[in-house]
């Protein structure tokens, strides 16, 4: 499978199960990853068990991009993104709603709309 790695945003979170400790760094990829079915089944049992909290709001995080948007530079090192709320960058989305541990305290605001040229559905943070 031809993978690209190469462009992608970047930022510090959290644990999604309890502790919910701050000591996770988030990568996604401007371009879709494809997996089978056997691929994505063996990551869900291998990896995940019980993740289910909401999205959170971004406390002053950054977002940190490996490309250059405009194109103009193929090397460019990771940069500060705009003011973005990557938790919502995946469409916020959690097949399992219906369980948030308290520990982990509450889902993120809603956002607005970005016009920073990033892909579209990549809101701002509310003000």
């Amino acid at each position: 499978m031809d993978r690209d790695l190469t462009e992608y945003w970047q930022y510090d979170g959290s644990l999604t199960t309890p502790p919910c400790s701050e000591s996770v760094t988030f990568v996604l990829f401007k371009k879709p990853i494809d997996f089978s079915f056997e691929e994505l089944k063996e990551l869900h049992d291998a990896v995940y068990e019980q993740d289910f909290r909401e999205p959170q709001a971004r406390n002053k995080r950054r977002v940190l991009r490996s490309y250059d948007p405009n194109g103009e530079d193929d090397s460019v090192p990771p940069v500060r993104g705009d003011d973005l709320c990557c938790s919502h960058a995946h469409g916020g989305t959690n097949p399992s709603r219906d369980f948030r541990p308290k520990s982990c305290g509450s889902p993120g605001k809603e956002s607005r709309e970005s016009s920073t040229g990033l892909p579209s559905g990549v809101p701002r943070e509310s003000q």
